[in-house]
């Protein structure tokens, strides 16, 4: 059996941790299973990338041989960039390539609606092989707002032969789109198994962080990801609370941020980190009193998973499935766009003993070994199914 992945939610030069969590499936579902991947890397016209640069970085992501074959593939974004553009930049990539040979693949799989699944769809139904669209989150709950990338994406819901969602909640809301339910499977994420409970202190030592309370961001900096309530929260916080907050990641709302941060005199207390190697993100979690994630949409955040994993309690926007994943024992959950209520929470963490072994327990059944498994079973029902019509 050979399966054919389409994405562009995967690791780039620029950004290593972009998708990791769909490298983590792949990796775990090649363990199986022939895999090629096949990603789209977006480039800016005015920062051009060579062939010889991604060649280079799938060569020298891993320190271990990977268990699939990985392609990147360079687009140049369009002047005007929208993701039902990308649909047809990728492609037009794809029907241009000459080093895979589409007919020998038995199933082809879009992680992500869009440019993924939709492109995975559309190439299937040309050769006549079945597809499978992975969907994560902004998928569902941002594309099928929209007039032209909900007519694709629907389509493309439509025309593949299975979808996988990562929560009950994603599976709900599609079928209410007119989406046949038997089509749908509900396969969760897994977490990396590097991420456990360690040594709070040496966690903290290891970073040169000080002894303080700590509250950690981790993600995009962009305004869905509700950061600015976040910052207008920490105003609220009680002059006597010694806390550091630490912001991993990047974005183009960075720069605002930190004049926010300015105007709200919280300099002192708030740093941007920048981006950090996914493998380190295990000694901030560590290090963490809680993670506080106060986003406008999602789908199911890794980090909300990696973090409990490691034992570190979370604050969370009570969106699509948070709360299935967060109970009393582990976090606390705020309504969207509710800076008092998140202040409130955050001090309520700050100031409760929470057992680290019980939070890491809670999710204990995101596994990427057992999930991989329903992933492959899938597969192959997929195209047995294919080959008896």
């Amino acid at each position: 059996m050979k399966i054919l992945l389409f994405t562009d939610l995967f690791p780039t030069h620029q950004n290593p941790n972009h998708g990791i969590f769909i490298f983590q499936w792949a990796y775990h579902i090649a363990q199986k299973i022939d895999m090629t991947v096949y990603q789209a890397v977006w480039e800016d016209k005015s920062n051009p990338v060579t062939e010889e640069t991604l060649e280079g970085f799938c060569n020298a992501f891993s320190k271990d041989p990977l268990p699939f074959r990985w392609i990147q593939r360079s687009i140049k974004y369009f002047p005007i960039d929208r993701i039902w553009i990308r649909n047809i930049q990728f492609l037009r990539k794809i029907k241009k390539e000459k080093n895979i040979k589409i007919a020998d693949y038995d199933v082809i799989i879009g992680q992500m609606g869009c440019p993924g699944g939709y492109v995975a769809t559309k190439i299937a139904k040309y050769y006549n092989k079945p597809s499978i669209v992975g969907l994560r989150g902004s998928d569902v709950t941002r594309y099928l707002k929209t007039f032209v990338l909900g007519k694709i994406a629907l389509w493309t819901y439509r025309n593949c032969t299975k979808i996988v969602t990562v929560s009950e909640d994603l599976k709900k809301r599609i079928i209410r789109k007119g989406i046949n339910e038997n089509k749908i499977h509900v396969i969760k994420n897994g977490i990396n198994p590097i991420f456990r409970i360690l040594d709070k202190e040496t966690s903290r030592k290891a970073l040169q962080l000080p002894n303080t309370k700590i509250i950690l961001f981790i993600g995009h900096l962009i305004k869905t990801k509700g950061i600015d309530y976040l910052i207008e929260a920490l105003t609220n916080f009680d002059k006597n609370i010694n806390f550091k907050l630490y912001l991993i990641g990047s974005g183009e709302e960075k720069e605002n941020f930190i004049q926010i941060i300015k105007e709200k005199n919280l300099s002192e207390v708030a740093d941007f980190v920048g981006s950090v190697n996914h493998s380190e993100l295990v000694y901030w979690y560590n290090a963490a009193d809680v993670l506080c994630l106060p986003s406008l949409r999602e789908g199911i955040p890794n980090v909300i998973l990696e973090a409990l994993a490691c034992g570190t309690p979370v604050v969370a926007t009570d969106i699509s499935n948070n709360s299935d994943i967060i109970n009393k024992s582990n976090g606390i959950l705020v309504e969207p766009k509710n800076s008092i209520q998140l202040a409130s929470a955050l001090k309520k963490v700050l100031s409760n003993t929470w057992d680290r072994t019980e939070i890491s327990e809670s999710v204990n059944n995101f596994n990427w070994n057992k999930n991989s498994i329903k992933y492959f079973e899938l597969i192959k029902k997929v195209i047995n199914n294919e080959k008896n019509i």
